[in-house]
C-alpha cells in the first residue's frame, strides 16, 4: 500500500484501516480488563521486565495511524486551505464523532485508549470543529500527553 502520496488510496480506505487498528486495540484493552486478578498481577510484573505484546501493538498502531492521511490538513492543499478558511467543503469528509464515530472509537475514547484518542482527533469533528476542539478535543490531547504520546500531541499542535 502506498501511504506516502496523497491520493494514492482513497480517503475511505485510510479511514477503514485506521478504524480496524483502533477496533483491535479496544478489543485487546477489554480482554485485559476482563482477565482475573492473578493474570493482571502477572502481566504487571512482565510489563516491568519487558515490553508486552499490547505495548508493541500500540507502538505499531501509532506508526500506522501517523502515516495515514486522516486530517483535512494532511490532504491536498486545496482541501487544507478550505478547512483552514472554515469553508464547509474543507470538512466534507470529516466524520461526525457523535453521530458516525462508531462504538469502538467512542468506547476507546471513553477509556482513554491512546490509539482511539489520536484517531478521534485526526479523523473526526473532535479535531476539526473549533467548539469541539476547545471542549473534548483538549481533553483528548491531555489524555494523549498523560499516556506519553508526546509526538502525537505535538503533531496535533501544527494544525
Amino acid at each position: 500500500m502506498n501511504w506516502q502520496e496523497v491520493g494514492a488510496l482513497p480517503l475511505q480506505q485510510h479511514q477503514s484501516a485506521a478504524l480496524a487498528v483502533v477496533k483491535v486495540a479496544v478489543a485487546l484493552e477489554k480482554e485485559q480488563a476482563s482477565s482475573g486478578l492473578l493474570e493482571s498481577g502477572k502481566r504487571h510484573v512482565i510489563q516491568l521486565a519487558s515490553e508486552t505484546e499490547e505495548q508493541r501493538f500500540c507502538t505499531w498502531g501509532q506508526g500506522v495511524l501517523s502515516r495515514l492521511r486522516l486530517h483535512s490538513c494532511d490532504r491536498d492543499d486545496p482541501t487544507c486551505v478550505r478547512a483552514v478558511g472554515g469553508e464547509k467543503e474543507g470538512f466534507a469528509d470529516v466524520v461526525d464523532f457523535y453521530r458516525e464515530g462508531g462504538d469502538a472509537l467512542q468506547s476507546g475514547v471513553a477509556s482513554s485508549n491512546p490509539l482511539a484518542l489520536f484517531l478521534a482527533l485526526q479523523a473526526t469533528t473532535l479535531g476539526h470543529s473549533m467548539p469541539l476542539v476547545c471542549g473534548n478535543g483538549f481533553e483528548c490531547l491531555e489524555k494523549l500527553a498523560t499516556a506519553g504520546r508526546h509526538e502525537q500531541v505535538s503533531r496535533r499542535q501544527t494544525y
